[in-house]
């Protein structure tokens, strides 16, 4: 044992005297202070010796291993056993005593008291740890402690600490707290960077790293920041590959056992090599090392919001986080850092990590804010945040919790009786769901132990599919829990594709959840189907239905795709309740993978989300041919569908319509004669006066074309259906009847000529009414037409035998007189086969068969 004597002296402790006044007088603080400066293990006892707080003073850490470390740290430093008046209690582990006074939790722990008691009695301060990481659960926890220090518990106390941290933000927003900077003991840092982007698979660039390291060194540990379990392990592969002497490779991230994550940071006699998440970057005393190697890469919550699926996703870290990994190599002496990527890629990072309210799924942090009075809840913009969640996010959130029926209604100010019972268990509110239904199903222990795997991520080791393959082939649920069941009765976790470490951890909250169960399953109740509702009522709306059989793709509501891996035991499921996703590249192109799916039947859909199951009449065009079908569909995906009979009608002509319109109506409608037809009643509507003439616009061609379809079911229907009879039987019904005769006197279609032949008359839009012939055509002719009642000559085009105009005239008989003479001349000399009469005003034209 250690007495406060024989405690190193650490840079923070001339400050410490400043900082515990500046609390006991102000009630608030805010500190920062450099990597190695001895905030986590000084500051908290130091409030505790001078008793500035009544009750409990709670040190909140994002992490379980660093709540349990500093624990330790500050009882041996104190010269006390852990436990006594300092302790810690973190997920599944625990030690504190009546005499407990100053207790180190993690911030889950913290929820979870903050729903039992909203007012915190017994705890007279709050000191939150590391804030930089900006945890969802640490920001919630901070925000209801402000708020809570505003109304009902003003003699709370409130400090938070961190080495990377924009203080004054923090400060302002906590009411103008004191800020107190101490300096660290950190020695020189050697930092290096890629020259160039470097393509070999990450592996192999962190082992090459670390060989280089090592040979720089000759003694110290290694630390090299790895994105996840699954890269740690890779990275070890390839570090078993090299002769690197007496070494050992030690990894440590989240989900080991906290055993194996102290074993990875205790001294060792040999030289080692740690490869570590971001859990390395704070707060726990590394010994020994002088190396660091940075992947500049993390994996951090996610929220695909196309989808609704919550992810683990890849990420740059932030200057601040490299920050801290750096000062992990200057603890002992100068050390050096390696990171692999470019000078130019980190000064483009963002200066601090973005917070996880701002990029994850809110459902959680909007059940517990359902839960506290109503004094406690966030108003709109009334400064509850530091950084408000998005809008958008909430209110997803919130119809999450409404679809869960754990909400009352859309405001989510207040829980239900279901949203009470959810709160029961220590789960995310999906898994958390899924449990109360469960309970309500008669399979309480199923559901609740088929949740607690669930929420272990990485329980599976390497993605491949189970060796003890379900003959089913529906669930990678059912296939966790028979694995689960089996390792249980003493198999080996890796022989049913179990990470041991994931395990251990897994088998210690099953142990809990099932405690929470209360009853054992009902005997007679079919636990399959039941688990499959249990899944629905937390994952309804991921409900998923593959696109074609055999088919690796799935579609989502709203049309979103997923795919199943060939790991996957949803074999022979057309159903899929996705349960867990993982977004990863797929070649060139990002996609969204099932890591977990449980396949149900249509059957289960229409029990468990009947409110959201909808049955509708289809009309489609299949071909040429319009099918009718009722269709019933789960938030538009369809469940099944019942031919129905198609008999013409008003739905039918417009779904005929619409497809027809697509190709502008081709071989339906001719053009010309329809042009000609509007040209001519526009004409006789401004020129000739008609106007109650309907005007032949769009919408009047498109009525005339959907009366043609009222008797049709097939487009092929069409090639007997008279579109310019609707359109003429449309313009008759003018004038009593009369319309098609009147438009016949103001506008005809064409002109007799002498000699039998017929002449179209053109009726353009800003132009005079014309039509043109050869000029023998007008033999016989003593002048020219006139439409519009007699009130607009038509402009005659006088041809050539070659087809050129010789005159263009609304006066005939003055050319006639004229003109005539001279022309007939020119025309004689150059046409001498051709009869040019000297009168033409009453010479007979030419037969319509006889050019001359």
């Amino acid at each position: 044992m250690t007495t406060a004597t024989d405690r190193p002296a650490l840079p923070i402790d001339p400050l410490l005297p400043h900082a515990v006044a500046a609390l006991a007088d102000r009630g608030v603080l805010v500190l920062t202070a450099e990597p190695g400066a001895g905030k986590t293990t000084r500051v908290p006892p130091a409030l505790l010796e001078a008793d500035v707080f009544a009750g409990e003073c709670w040190v909140v850490q994002p992490r379980r291993m660093a709540a349990v470390l500093s624990a330790r740290r500050v009882a041996h430093e104190r010269g006390e056993r852990c436990g006594a008046a300092v302790g810690y209690t973190v997920r599944l582990d625990e030690s504190v005593s009546p005499a407990t006074r100053l207790r180190f939790v993690t911030d889950g722990i913290l929820v979870r008291r903050l729903l039992a008691d909203p007012t915190l009695a017994g705890i007279g301060a709050l000191v939150f740890d590391e804030f930089h990481e900006r945890r969802a659960a640490m920001d919630l926890c901070l925000a209801v402690a402000r708020r809570l220090r505003a109304t009902r518990r003003p003699d709370l106390r409130l400090a938070v600490m961190s080495a990377t941290l924009d203080a004054p933000a923090v400060a302002a927003w906590l009411g103008d707290a004191p800020v107190v900077d101490a300096p660290g003991r950190v020695f020189p840092v050697d930092i290096s960077h890629d020259a160039q982007l470097d393509s070999r698979r990450l592996e192999d660039q962190v082992a090459s790293a670390i060989r280089r390291a090592l040979d720089r060194h000759a003694d110290g540990n290694v630390l090299a920041f790895l994105p996840g379990a699954g890269e740690i392990r890779r990275v070890q592969t390839a570090l078993g590959a090299q002769r690197l002497g007496d070494v050992v490779v030690a990894p440590l991230h989240g989900s080991l056992p906290l055993h194996e994550q102290e074993a990875a940071v205790a001294p060792s006699a040999v030289r080692k090599i740690i490869l570590a998440t971001n859990i390395a970057e704070t707060s726990l005393t590394l010994p020994g090392v002088v190396a660091v190697v940075d992947s500049g890469l993390a994996r951090s919550a996610g929220f695909a919001t196309w989808s609704g699926l919550a992810t683990l996703q890849l990420t740059r870290i932030s200057r601040a986080s490299a920050t801290q990994r750096a000062g992990r190599a200057g603890r002992v002496r100068p050390g050096t850092c390696h990171r692999l990527y470019t000078r130019f890629d980190h000064d483009q990072r963002p200066a601090f990590d973005t917070p996880e309210l701002l990029r994850t799924d809110l459902a959680e942090p909007a059940l517990l804010l359902a839960s506290l009075p109503a004094e406690l809840q966030p108003g709109p913009e009334d400064g509850f945040w530091l950084d408000p969640p998005p809008p958008a996010g909430l209110d997803q959130a919130r119809a999450a919790l409404l679809r869960m029926a754990a909400i009352e209604d859309a405001q989510g100010t207040a829980l239900t009786a279901v949203g009470r019972n959810m709160l029961r268990w220590p789960l995310p509110p999906r898994l958390a769901r899924v449990a109360v239904a469960g309970a309500e199903l008669g399979i309480a222990t199923t559901a609740a132990r088929a949740a607690g795997l669930l929420a272990e991520r990485d329980l599976r080791q390497g993605g491949a599919r189970s060796p003890h393959f379900s003959a089913q082939g529906h669930s990678d649920v059912a296939q966790l829990l028979l694995d689960a069941a089996a390792c249980e009765r003493g198999a080996h976790p890796r022989d049913r594709d179990l990470d041991p470490a994931g395990w251990q951890v897994a088998r210690r909250a099953l142990g809990t959840l099932t405690r929470l169960a209360v009853s054992p399953d009902r005997s007679g109740v079919d636990v399959d189907s039941a688990l499959g509702l249990a899944l629905l009522a937390g994952f309804g709306d991921r409900l998923a239905k593959r696109r074609s059989d055999g088919s690796a793709d799935l579609e989502l509501p709203g049309g979103a795709s997923v795919r199943m891996g060939s790991d996957s035991h949803c074999t022979l499921a057309q159903w899929v309740v996705v349960v867990d996703a993982e977004e990863r590249r797929d070649g060139k192109q990002r996609a969204t993978w099932v890591r977990i799916g449980h396949g149900v039947e249509p059957e289960q859909v229409f029990l468990a989300l009947a409110d959201r199951v909808a049955t509708t009449a289809v009309l489609a065009l299949e071909g040429k041919r319009a099918v009718a079908r009722e269709e019933t569909r789960c938030d538009g995906l369809l469940l099944e569908a019942r031919s129905m009979p198609v008999r013409p009608g008003p739905d039918v002509a417009q779904l005929l319509v619409s497809a027809l319109r697509k190709d502008g109506f081709a071989g339906v409608l001719d053009r010309d004669e329809t042009d000609t037809l509007r040209q001519r009643v526009a004409f006789a509507r401004q020129a000739g006066g008609l106007g109650e003439l309907p005007a032949l616009d769009d919408a009047a061609v498109d009525q005339a074309i959907y009366t043609a379809a009222l008797p049709c079911v097939r487009l092929d229907q069409f090639a007997a259906a008279d579109v310019l009879g609707h359109l003429r039987a449309a313009l008759d019904q003018a004038y009593s009847g009369q319309g098609l005769r009147r438009l016949e006197a103001a506008a005809p279609e064409a002109m007799a000529l002498p000699g039998g032949r017929k002449l179209r008359i053109h009726y353009e839009a800003d132009k005079p009414p014309w039509t043109q012939s050869r000029m023998q055509d007008f033999f016989g002719l003593a002048d020219g037409p006139k439409v519009a009642f007699g009130a607009v000559p038509v402009v005659l085009h006088l041809l050539a035998p070659n087809q050129r105009p010789v005159q263009v005239t609304t006066d005939l008989a003055g050319f006639w007189q004229r003109h005539w003479p001279a022309i007939r001349r020119e025309l004689c000399r150059k046409y001498p086969r051709h009869l040019w009469p000297e009168d033409p005003a009453h010479a007979a034209p030419p037969p319509p068969h006889r050019p001359r």
